[in-house]
């Protein structure tokens, strides 16, 4: 009987984010199954170890917020920003014959491009709010016929201390490095990837001499799962797909497809397929295109809404 082998995928071409969720799968599995029949006691926490650094150079680069102060003023600002939108957004839709209405109409237009800032990263924001205020503080006499001087005035207040407090949370962060190491995503990414390689060596020896443990081969037959579903999804953001058990991009079809010029999306339930634009006659944009590792901001979900910010 032919003994199933466990075909590693380290995720070279996946995102910082989906390389963290691949190899955390793994971990799970692994450790589900027995760290210690599978002979990778002292490999399995090393590489659980990695992917927490990992974790955390990842929500650094994305600037997520880590204080309370932080948060506080994030959600204020965002209060206050919303209400002067929604102000100038009623305003301008009143009867033309409204005092306000020739003053609401002009800021309406200064406003527009500035409608989903809050869903943005908070660095992003903050630069993005005090280009709000300064577009405003330009039409001083439309901001006093609708009354929004003084509102527009501590904004521009709560904006000033949300980059000072950022100021001190970017302190902590380096802090935090100071404690953790400061090894490069490269180089972290690269020792995950050893380790892993290394443990599938033991599973699949595993494999050979624990035959009566009907565990391991349900082991490998869900990493070999996940390595296929997060191989697909590094050949749909990059338009190639490696070749089985290798980094190496390769035009290949992919699984679950004749046409190459089609490809199953494993994200969705069911599998509905989708237009590759980097195969002959594939045309359309592709719509998983890879994101930054670094995550500086995110695109407004939703860009073609209405005047009305979410």
């Amino acid at each position: 009987m032919t003994t199933k082998t466990f075909n590693p995928y380290a995720g070279a071409y996946l995102t910082a984010g989906s390389f963290v969720e691949l190899h955390r799968r793994n971990a799970q599995l692994i450790t589900a199954c027995g760290a210690e029949k599978l002979r990778v006691t002292e490999q399995l926490p090393r590489y659980t170890g990695l992917l927490d650094q990992l974790s955390l150079r990842l929500n650094m680069a994305r600037g997520f917020a880590e204080t309370p102060e932080v948060k506080r003023l994030d959600q204020e600002r965002d209060a206050t920003q919303k209400f002067i939108y929604f102000s100038i957004i009623y305003a301008s839709e009143l009867p033309r014959t409204s005092s306000l209405y020739a003053a609401a109409n002009e800021l309406r237009v200064v406003t527009t491009p500035y409608k989903s800032i809050a869903h943005h990263e908070l660095t992003r924001q903050t630069t993005e709010t005090a280009g709000f205020v300064r577009d405003l503080k330009a039409h001083p006499e439309a901001l006093a016929a609708l009354g929004l001087t003084a509102t527009v005035g501590e904004l521009e207040q709560i904006n000033n201390a949300l980059a000072e407090e950022m100021g001190m949370r970017e302190l902590t962060i380096g802090d935090r490095s100071t404690q953790r190491g400061d090894a490069s995503t490269d180089s972290l990414r690269k020792q995950v990837t050893a380790l892993l390689e290394e443990m599938a060596l033991r599973i699949n020896a595993a494999a050979v001499y624990l035959t009566d443990d009907a565990a391991i081969p349900k082991l490998i037959s869900d990493l070999n799962g996940v390595a296929d579903h997060y191989r697909q999804i590094a050949g749909q953001k990059s338009g190639t797909q490696g070749t089985e058990g290798t980094e190496n991009p390769g035009t290949t079809t992919e699984p679950g497809t004749t046409d190459p010029g089609t490809t199953t999306d494993p994200t969705t339930p069911g599998g509905g397929t989708t237009t590759d634009p980097t195969t002959p006659g594939g045309g359309g944009s592709d719509s998983g295109g890879g994101s930054s590792d670094s995550g500086g901001g995110s695109s407004d979900p939703n860009p073609d809404a209405g005047d009305g910010m979410e």
